[in-house]
């Protein structure tokens, strides 16, 4: 159908925008190019960005200003608080305001500041390397400017492992299995972090993707390495390069499919499904969306 309005194509990319691209190019027009969102946020980014933002904190405290692991728990438990604020959502247990306190102080149990085998990359001004953030020109020309599109986003840290670098990111979730530990090699979210470290002149071997498991009765942890060889980094780089090109494609075209398939209820359902399933979006839009500018700088969960 073309009869959804055209408007300002992203300058700017990431590993979030070309998954929902490639799960769904309606959803990518509803949530990019219209930036659109449910009135009400969602606990899970709240919860994910509220526990990265306090142990980068707790990082920064302990690494870069040298305090002492409880005076840097502190300060992370004072972020946590202030980032978390006031904001009304909708219980979904065990994703709560106290887990989040609780897995902060479990992270430090299990993964120590002092003995963590993994330890920040230090930056040449003795910084920790930690909220490693980057914003690449890729190949691929903006339609309306002509300048080239950024490929951007953000992982938690940069991390010295075994005499080699790695890209560090932690993940929350609410189970640990076979299936989420094998789902992360062919992941372009971590395929892009160790191209974009290496763009940036650090030769990270890999990544590796710390799990944290919340449960009613407490919490686990895994830890997953992902190697990024040369030949499949370039692989990757090629993809978003076709994809992008798909994406200007159904932009000048004002054409964006649907799914048709599990992308509408898989992790819970789409937040956009309500405006796929009738032929009137827009009263719904007015009444349960609000307005969102997505910023691939930004680190959620």
């Amino acid at each position: 159908m073309h009869d959804l309005p055209a408007t300002s194509f992203p300058t700017v990319i990431d590993s979030t925008m070309l998954s929902d691209y490639l799960a769904c190019p309606r959803k990518f027009h509803w949530s990019y190019v219209r930036k659109l969102q449910l009135a009400r946020p969602s606990i899970h980014l709240h919860f994910g960005g509220c526990f990265a933002a306090a142990l980068d904190a707790v990082r920064q405290s302990f690494y870069g200003h040298h305090q002492s692991q409880s005076q840097a728990l502190c300060v992370g438990f004072r972020i946590l608080c202030q980032k978390w604020g006031t904001e009304e959502l909708d219980s979904f247990p065990p994703k709560t305001f106290f887990s989040c306190v609780e897995l902060l102080q479990y992270y430090l149990e299990i993964h120590p500041l002092e003995t963590d085998p993994i330890q920040p990359y230090l930056r040449m001004d003795g910084t920790p390397a930690t909220e490693f953030t980057f914003a690449i020109p890729l190949e691929v020309m903006h339609p309306e400017t002509n300048q080239p599109i950024l490929y951007a986003g953000r992982f938690d840290l940069l991390g010295l492992y075994n005499g080699s670098l790695f890209v560090v990111d932690e993940k929350t979730t609410t189970q640990l299995g076979p299936g989420w530990l094998s789902q992360w090699n062919l992941r372009g979210q971590f395929l892009g972090y160790c191209w974009a470290a290496q763009q940036y002149g650090y030769p990270v071997a890999g990544a590796v993707v710390r799990g944290l498991c919340i449960r009613q009765s407490g919490f686990d942890h895994a830890e997953p390495i992902v190697y990024a060889p040369n030949w499949l980094l370039r692989e990757w780089e090629t993809h978003v390069q076709h994809q992008l090109g798909r994406l200007i494609t159904d932009w000048r075209a004002s054409y964006w499919d649907k799914n048709f398939d599990n992308a509408c209820t898989h992790y819970g359902g789409c937040q956009f499904r309500q405006l796929c399933e009738t032929n009137n979006p827009e009263p719904w839009i007015e009444t349960h969306y609000a307005p969102r500018t997505w910023n691939p700088l930004h680190k959620g969960d």
